[in-house]
């Protein structure tokens, strides 16, 4: 059984009259966190190509695994490698510099996957971009965060971001340069964009991802808005990594289960990453991808690619419950899931008891958790320590 001691981050609240009510968070000294590796993108990226290389990194269906052309994509851990280096590849080549700003506004693809970890091997800062702006929120993402280039999918659950982008026009978009698209369009393409980068040295792109450092910005994700405008957060290389060594200790990903993440919430979300991509390739996992969330396609998908983490919102498992083959389904997979905590009754092929990590608190400001008891921790202890 794990460790059932807190993740010790401390939270440190200075004199507020002296620090006008700033408050401060301090995590413990990296020498005495166990399971860290390299704290940057790239050197994560490599790291984890070298453990992993031939393993199954993740599996997509364009049309959804339900439809007669739902044709199955899957890349290993050195495809990934390939296509990321081919996204720096192409980004060096047009001229990108350190610290500039690339947008990603793209449902849950491989492409998003690859132009991640490609802007940060080009020593860019890759900005996650919500599929459910409307233009004008859009607009205001984009100008508050610099974006330079955008890397777009043109449609999104019906939401046609070419068309979006044209009636947007370059007053409302003064730092855009350079529009990349998925899908046909008057925008320059996908595969044209990856074309441009064949030239481009290979020793330069090489150095630009050696060249980053964990305290330069790798990812600006913007908050929720809940309580007003999105704020953008720009995290440094050494958060966003530390986040992904972290999880699989919470989680208890070394327990001999493969780890088979479905989640198909926007990867532009800090949590969804940092769980979803971070945490599932640290340990050598395998991200089961899915465009956007529809339920029944969600369970036929779960089923079918074996997850062992499914990992979504409490409302998305109601809907679940709800879909056509729910009750049928084979789900025995499952395995890092708590169902008393998700479910409002049983499914009959979930038999795993494993307890979700409980009394945890994380943000989009430190990039998902702040703090956690680990799974499987006793109920009296953190029933205890969160009021309950």
């Amino acid at each position: 059984m794990p460790s059932t001691t807190p993740i010790p981050i401390r939270n440190s609240m200075p004199n507020p009259k002296a620090m006008d009510e700033l408050a401060i968070i301090r995590g413990i000294p990296l020498d005495e966190e166990p399971g860290l590796g390299a704290l940057t993108l790239p050197g994560f990226l490599r790291e984890v190509t070298s453990r992993f290389g031939p393993r199954e990194a993740l599996v997509f269906y364009e049309n959804g695994v339900l439809h007669e052309h739902g044709a199955r994509l899957s890349w290993s851990y050195g495809d990934l490698w390939e296509h990321a280096n081919a996204v720096a590849r192409a980004l060096i080549a047009r001229g990108t510099a350190k610290d500039e700003r690339i947008g990603i506004l793209m449902s849950n693809r491989p492409e998003w996957i690859s132009a991640c970890f490609g802007i940060a091997l080009a020593g860019g800062v890759a900005v996650g971009l919500s599929t459910f702006s409307t233009p004008d929120e859009l607009a205001a993402l984009i100008d508050i965060s610099g974006v330079s280039t955008l890397l777009a999918e043109r449609q999104v659950a019906g939401k046609d971001f070419a068309a979006m982008l044209g009636q947007l026009g370059l007053s409302r978009l003064p730092y855009l340069t350079r529009v990349v698209m998925l899908g046909e369009t008057e925008f320059e393409s996908w595969e044209q964009f990856l074309a441009t980068g064949h030239g481009a040295d290979p020793t330069l792109v090489a150095a630009r991802g050696h060249a980053v450092t964990p305290a330069d910005p790798a990812m600006i994700f913007f908050s929720s808005g809940s309580t007003g405008k999105p704020k953008g957060i720009v995290n440094a290389h050494r958060g966003v990594n530390i986040q992904s060594w972290r999880w699989p200790r919470i989680y208890a990903m070394n327990a001999g289960v493969h780890v088979r993440t479905w989640a198909p919430n926007g990867l532009f979300w800090s949590g969804n990453f940092s769980i979803a991509v971070g945490a599932t390739f640290a340990v050598g996992g395998a991200l089961i991808l899915q465009r956007t969330f529809d339920p029944a396609e969600a369970v036929k998908l779960m089923a079918a690619e074996r997850a062992s983490l499914p990992y979504c919102w409490p409302h998305q498992w109601a809907q679940l419950e709800a879909a056509e083959g729910w009750d049928e389904a084979d789900l025995s997979s499952f395995h890092f899931f708590e169902p008393g905590q998700n479910l409002r009754r049983p499914q009959k092929s979930i038999k795993t008891d494993w307890i979700e990590p409980h009394a945890s608190y994380g943000s989009t400001e430190t990039f998902t958790i702040s703090t956690s008891y680990p799974c499987d921790s006793p109920e009296d202890l953190w029933k205890d320590n969160s009021g309950e």
